[in-house]
């Protein structure tokens, strides 16, 4: 090993051909208790050099992704030696395992070199590689999205500090042009979110796994907590930290005198303070920063200083210039290199405290004898970063050498505080769809599954609990009570349960339209029950606004299809208040009135047939009724469940606006089952259903036969059927099947 260059700078062109002398080396080397300590030494020493280069190559491609140069260069690394590297990799870690030494030193690692032997698989080398390029491919969209602001180009990030802006009608303009410009790429995202995904389950596969999950937990070392752990902390999350950011938010709406509280409403000061401007350029931003580790502690400064000197801070965003933040090491010469995107707000100083964190735990690994000793758990590395943001807090001002007066370096600890709070639900979710994806077989391979996944994550039965009630409660101070009348006019979807919930809950008489109704008959429907408002998404908008001039009514709450959609403007009706779902559930949260539900005898809901053979025919149902059956379904369903504390998945796909579905509903609501909703399409329904994976499936004869040829047997572990007829004006034969996977 001592021919080897003494810097990685030297070999930054080199191929295979000159690595492979000195993997051979080692290789070759006998491993026993005399010689141990220099072989690992000497493995050290090549692994320093060598992963060093790959650092330096990605730093160069990531601090300017249209580099094509540097892309090269990368690309050559990782497809010309990494993949031999890989296998050599495997080779030494087994001729350390055989040896039966245990070096002191090597006590904890040797748990992930274990793990990695029996994980590996020489026909994952190509599938890694394709990953690495794939996310360089991510990194390069990402980095080249700009938008015109103001007659300037402006990268995505560098339109951060105009959300900081107390000008709410400029906030949200430059918040709609930066979602339309993400939108541009989403088809190229989602077909570059396929091929990634289509190559993860490839490598657990080949690993042996069920999932990629199982096999991801394991290769990163994760020894000491399992995904059932992640899957408490994540429920944890939503019983106590939820409630806690809803009340940071209602306090933020309350101060700036909103009615609804929006994505472009999250940074600004709600005060209406000027925005904290800490810095001007990625100079200034790293001159303050070592002022204040000067005073957290002296050596802290000196390393930081170091790396001022040794050119190892890119913290500028830029056009072109990969997204996000890292810390990444040259662990040859023990530097760290840091890599941000700062725009001038405080959330950069936040960054650069942290990563400034990493950094300074490379500087104090340096004396550590073995490579294998700097492979830290992404989990405790976090350590010494988030720490670091809490322990330079005290020196924000710019007496001790920070950027701020008193006041706002108090509004600084405050907006980090809280954003750390704020953020835990979000990390939940993504952990959540993460889980998800990674054991859904191919469902999430739809771009849409991935969609409905990632809303659905956001709603738990507390959560349509509270919009039950703000929904009602909005609906009764608009003038809507007891014993009116409410269409609901969509396909099966999360806001026509709460609607019909929140119907219930104030006495409010239900009346569901088919979404396939033309315009004639939804007006004979609106009349003929006297609706006083409908509830209906913008699909069913278009047909319905002509007609409620001719009706008598009076409100129209639109739900949109995409959360993008929610503050579209709505067209405007003479003669009724048109109004959007999001709108009414923060009045009714404002303003919560008293539930007033209906006696057993009044009438909960009316059931129009479709209208095929002449008007629609209204079937009056009452409260009694409804419970009555309901009860009888929820008797029926638990028939043959052998854990009755098992929580079911129903999936909702047949109409709503038909008793039978309705009843399946409200059955499975009560019982606390996880209910789902297609998405609207009967040709996806197979694969809706093997997203949701339901153990709860109700159908017709029609439909069973439809999809009988797609239905794996697989799928079913035990199958019970129910035959039965359907409590409605239009009885049918009906199947109900449900099944334990």
């Amino acid at each position: 090993m001592d021919a080897l260059p003494s810097s990685a700078l030297d070999m930054l062109e080199w191929g295979w051909e000159q690595y492979e002398p000195y993997t051979q080396a080692l290789l070759d080397q006998d491993v026993n208790a005399d010689t141990i300590d220099a072989w690992l030494a000497d493995w050290t020493k090549f692994a320093r050099l060598l992963y060093e280069v790959y650092s330096r190559l990605y730093v160069a491609l990531s601090v300017d992704t249209t580099d094509e140069a540097a892309e090269n260069r990368f690309n050559a690394f990782i497809e010309g030696v990494m993949p031999h590297m890989q296998v050599v990799d495997d080779q030494l870690n087994r001729k350390l395992l055989d040896s039966g030494l245990e070096p002191e030193e090597l006590t904890v690692p040797l748990r992930g070199i274990r793990k990695s032997v029996e994980l590996f698989r020489e026909e994952n080398i190509p599938l890694i590689t394709e990953l690495t390029k794939l996310g360089n491919e991510y990194d390069k969209i990402a980095g080249a999205q700009t938008i015109e602001w103001e007659g300037e180009e402006k990268t995505l990030s560098q339109m951060a500090p105009v959300f900081m802006s107390t000008d709410r009608d400029k906030r949200e303009k430059a918040f709609r042009l930066i979602m339309e410009r993400r939108l541009q790429d989403r088809e190229t995202l989602n077909d570059l979110w396929v091929k990634m995904l289509k190559l993860r389950h490839q490598m657990a596969a080949n690993a042996g796994f069920d999932n990629f999950l199982e096999f991801q937990w394991q290769r990163l070392g994760r020894f000491d907590y399992t995904p059932d752990d992640a899957l408490r902390l994540q429920e944890t999350i939503a019983e106590v930290v939820v409630p806690a950011v809803e009340r940071i938010n209602e306090r933020r709406r309350q101060r700036m005198g909103l009615d609804v509280l929006k994505q472009w409403d999250l940074m600004v000061d709600p005060e209406g303070r000027d925005p904290l401007a800490p810095f001007s350029t990625g100079e200034e931003l790293a001159a303050g920063a070592a002022r204040i580790f000067n005073q957290v502690d002296p050596e802290l400064g000196g390393y930081f200083q170091e790396m001022r000197d040794g050119n190892l801070l890119d913290l500028e965003n830029r056009k072109g210039k990969a997204p996000g933040g890292y810390c990444t090491s040259y662990p040859n010469i023990h530097k760290p290199f840091i890599f941000q995107n700062a725009v001038g707000i405080h959330d950069d100083v936040q960054t650069t405290l942290h990563e400034a964190g990493h950094a300074f735990h490379v500087f104090e690994s340096a004396h550590l004898p073995y490579q294998h000793q700097e492979d830290v758990p992404m989990e405790f590395a976090e350590v010494a970063s988030m720490s670091m943001e809490l322990l330079a807090a005290p020196y924000l001002t710019s007496d001790k050498g920070g950027f701020y007066s008193e006041e706002e370096a108090a509004r600084a600890r405050v907006e980090h505080l809280e954003g750390s709070i704020v953020f835990w639900p979000y990390m939940a979710v993504v952990d959540a769809f993460q889980h998800w994806v990674y054991t859904s077989g191919d469902a999430a391979l739809d771009p849409a599954n991935c969609d409905a996944k990632w809303t659905e994550l956001w709603h738990t039965y507390k959560q349509v609990a509270e919009a039950r009630a703000n929904l009602g409660s909005a609906l009764r101070g608009r003038g809507i009570f007891k014993g009116d009348a409410v269409g609901l006019y969509m396909v099966n979807r999360l806001e026509w349960a709460v609607a019909e919930l929140a119907c219930s809950a104030m006495g409010i008489v239900s009346v569901p339209l088919y979404d396939t109704l033309g315009a004639d008959v939804v007006e004979y429907i609106c009349n003929h029950a006297n609706l006083k408002a409908v509830v209906c998404s913008t699909n069913e908008l278009a047909k319905l606004m002509p007609v409620v001039p001719k009706t008598n009514v009076k409100l129209v709450v639109v739900a949109p299809e995409h959360t993008l959609m929610s503050d579209k403007a709505l067209p405007v009706c003479p003669s009724a208040d048109v109004v959007h779902y999001s709108v009414m559930l923060s009045e009714g949260a404002q303003n919560p009135r008293e539930f007033t539900p209906g006696d057993a005898d009044d009438v909960a809901t009316v059931c129009y047939t479709s209208g095929t053979t002449g008007l629609p025919k209204g079937a009056l149902i009452t409260h009694r009724n409804l419970v009555s059956n309901a009860a009888s379904c929820e008797r029926r369903m638990m028939v043959g469940k052998t854990d009755p504390d098992t929580i079911d998945t129903h999936i909702s796909y047949l109409p709503l606006a038909h008793i039978y579905e309705r009843l399946a509903l409200v059955s499975n609501l009560h019982r606390g089952v996880r209910c789902g909703f297609f998405r609207g399409d009967m040709l996806k329904l197979l694969d809706d259903i093997a997203e949701l994976r339901p153990t709860c499936f109700s159908s017709v004869p029609r439909l069973f036969n439809r999809i009988y040829d797609g239905v794996s047997t697989r799928a079913f572990a035990r199958v019970h059927v129910d035959v039965g007829f359907v409590p409605s004006a239009a009885p049918s034969l009906v199947c109900c099947i449900g099944f334990k996977s």
